[in-house]
């Protein structure tokens, strides 16, 4: 077991951002045309193990509605592992499509496809896709991520990892809609690992608008899985605006 720990302690410090397990943004299906947004989004974990403790993603993102059904984002991300400084890791270049307009069906559909290019010329390059749902019933809202990413180039290692991220909220007041939200990775396919293997949250949210252009998404989440962290926070901040 202590090697194992140590393993599992190297590999963070290797791959920070990957060890957070931890989405920044929940993505809806809903695209606005012509809408500019300025984005802030960023996780950090709590833990009483030096390991799992204070792992950090900030990612920084302008994102722009091309069409009804079409929307590209380009982020940057920095990470942080235990005791290590924040570092410059990746850009992303995102696409978002959504299969039919807003309330047109019973559930909201859509993906989302990205490529990661790595910041570090030793560092793999990644693709993601995840399939965006939404369905609103009266004053709820629930949004459920399903898909994985996988590594790419030169350096990538390994099979497809899977996850899934859903919240569910109530759209109380324009400035506060309180919701529940859980946050699963469930690993590389090809090794089936066990539940506690698995990095695993749920924890109460918090939606709203700050101004009139600017929402707000926060979330405190606690660790239900050994290979979880005690805890972590999710933090969005979007500024909207239109040509």
């Amino acid at each position: 077991m202590p090697g194992r720990n140590l393993a599992l302690a190297l590999g963070m410090l290797a791959c920070p951002a990957a060890a957070l397990a931890l989405d920044s943004k929940i993505y809806s299906p809903a695209i606005v045309k012509d809408e500019l947004e300025l984005e802030y989004g960023g996780t950090r974990t709590f833990d009483s193990h030096k390991e799992k403790n204070d792992l950090q993603e900030n990612q920084f993102s302008i994102g722009y509605g091309v069409t009804d059904f079409w929307k590209v984002e380009l982020d940057g991300i920095l990470a942080r592992g235990p005791g290590m400084p924040q570092d410059f890791v990746a850009n992303e270049f995102e696409n978002i499509f959504a299969f039919s307009p807003p309330g047109k069906y019973w559930l909201d559909t859509g993906m989302l496809a990205t490529y990661q290019r790595a910041a570090k010329s030793g560092d793999a390059d990644s693709v993601e896709l995840k399939l965006l749902l939404q369905k609103d019933i009266g004053r709820f809202t629930t949004v459920a991520n399903l898909g994985g990413h996988q590594e790419v180039g030169a350096h990538a290692s390994g099979s497809p990892e899977l996850g899934m991220a859903i919240n569910a909220r109530y759209r109380w007041l324009a400035a506060a809609q309180p919701g529940i939200e859980l946050q699963s990775d469930f690993g590389e396919w090809s090794k089936h690992a066990a539940f506690s293997e698995q990095s695993h949250y749920l924890g109460p949210s918090l939606y709203g608008k700050l101004l009139p252009q600017l929402n707000y998404e926060v979330a405190y989440l606690f660790g239900v899985s050994q290979a979880a962290a005690s805890s972590a926070m999710r933090l969005k901040l979007e500024y909207e605006f239109y040509f």
